[in-house]
């Protein structure tokens, strides 16, 4: 359609077919339907919030399509005669919907579409496709790539505004879910965070353990971890790591609690057999840190969801390091140490 802006538009009569234009006062909360397994998903924006963008290299075009959807309540729109300016456009305003021209000089409507949906934060955006021609190949490609609806040439307004609020459904749907999921990845951050709080409370309680057993051991317990991480960290192990290190090295002497009184808090020297007693305490100590088998881990876990907890613990990297520091704290550079 070629014509100069001052062509006199055509009257067009109410084009929303019986919708009702209802305007939202600021305060007023959106209404919600019962939708899907979620639940409460919102309409559509209302019609004056909502973000229409409208891509046409035909002035004349562009105000014919603003003049329907002002008259369908829309009172938003965005405009662009020039399809080189479009994607800077679209990243910048993110509009609920886009009415695209097929056919525009220098760069088309079919490159502007395959370039939206394949930019990831611009996929989502309803794109509705208005075109003269009658290309049908066009029309084909224009659909393979990802329009949302095809509008011809000429139209109806109420061939557009049908259109545009079925696009709008799609977009506030997707807007919804994506909120919806946004939402849930913050709570599950949050719970493994909690997780990994309450584990290295847990940890720090076993120390705290082998603590009330040994007066000598509980005054060094915590020094050795941090001792243990600035040791691992001048050897440039990552921080990961480190921080592991850090954490577990308190436990090195867990397996104290398998020790007898008599021995573990003797003054004196110990005899060959009751050294040998002591030195258990690292296998012991490894073996408080080793998975249960799955006949005990079903019976524990049926019975206490504390059950469950010690579980997943057991399988974590920290315990992991734990056993490990636990086995073989007491080995030497010389290999003199034990219990290897």
């Amino acid at each position: 359609m070629n014509a100069s802006l001052d062509t006199p538009l055509p009257e067009f009569s109410s084009p929303l077919g019986g919708l009702p234009v209802v305007p939202v006062a600021s305060g007023d909360k959106p209404e919600t339907d019962a939708f899907g397994p979620l639940g409460g998903l919102k309409r559509p924006k209302p019609s004056a919030q909502a973000r229409i963008l409208i891509v046409d290299d035909e002035p004349i075009n562009v105000l014919i399509l603003k003049k329907c959807l002002h008259e369908a309540g829309y009172a938003n729109i965005l405009t662009s005669t020039d399809p080189r300016n479009v994607i800077t456009m679209v990243m910048r305003e993110q509009p609920d919907v886009i009415l695209l021209d097929l056919v525009m000089p220098e760069i088309s409507g079919l490159t502007l579409l395959s370039q939206i949906r394949a930019d990831e934060h611009l996929a989502h955006i309803p794109v509705i496709v208005v075109t003269g021609s009658d290309d049908e190949e066009a029309r084909a490609e224009a659909l393979e790539l990802g329009a949302t609806d095809l509008l011809c040439k000429p139209f109806r307004p109420t061939d557009l505004t049908p259109r545009v609020r079925n696009a709008l459904v799609v977009k506030s749907h997707y807007d919804h879910l994506r909120a919806h999921a946004l939402d849930m990845e913050r709570q599950v951050r949050r719970r493994t965070a909690e997780l990994a709080a309450s584990r290295l409370e847990l940890i720090h309680c076993l120390a705290r353990i082998v603590e009330y057993r040994d007066n000598e051991t509980g005054r060094h317990v915590i020094r050795v971890g941090r001792y243990s991480g600035i040791i691992a960290r001048k050897l440039g192990m990552d921080s990961t790591t480190v921080e592991l290190i850090e954490h577990a090295a308190p436990l090195h002497d867990i397996g104290k609690i398998g020790v007898p009184d008599s021995i573990l808090m003797k003054p004196g020297k110990l005899s060959p057999d009751e050294l040998e007693i002591m030195q258990r305490h690292v296998s012991i100590g490894k073996q408080t840190f080793e998975p249960m088998s799955m006949n005990d881990w079903k019976i524990l876990r049926a019975h206490t969801l504390v059950g469950e907890s010690i579980m997943d613990l057991a399988s974590s990297p920290l315990i992991s390091m734990a056993a490990q520091i636990a086995l073989t704290h007491h080995e030497r550079w010389d290999g003199a140490g034990y219990p290897l």
